[in-house]
């Protein structure tokens, strides 16, 4: 697990800075580019438990999408997350619930 963490912060922290460090100009479709080219990277599984995620992951609105997929990743801690989308760890706190509540309620 330790090799898929080390490429996924690895990937985001050189989409973000590619940015230019601005949230609005996260190419998330390069980014997962990216990553599906460094898939060798990634240890084998034979059964995912994130069937389907990346489509759902998509279909979230900014901040939504950004928010939760590097709060669940641990990309960065909860108070970075907060001051790059320039909120509150509490604004940040609701925003991933909503995202959860949004990826639960959406098929895969």
């Amino acid at each position: 697990m330790a090799v898929a963490e080390s490429a996924t912060r690895e990937i985001f922290l050189e989409a973000f800075e590619h940015s230019g460090r601005q949230l609005e100009h996260l190419d998330f479709v390069a980014l997962f580019r990216n990553a599906f080219q460094r898939s060798e990277l990634y240890p084998r599984s034979s059964e995912s438990q994130l069937a389907g995620w990346p489509r759902k992951l998509n279909r979230l609105p900014e901040p939504e999408r950004f928010s939760i997929t590097l709060f669940y990743l641990e990309v960065v801690y909860p108070s970075v997350i907060a001051e790059i989308t320039g909120t509150t760890l509490e604004a940040l706190a609701a925003t991933i619930r909503r995202a959860r509540k949004e990826l639960e309620s959406q098929p895969s």
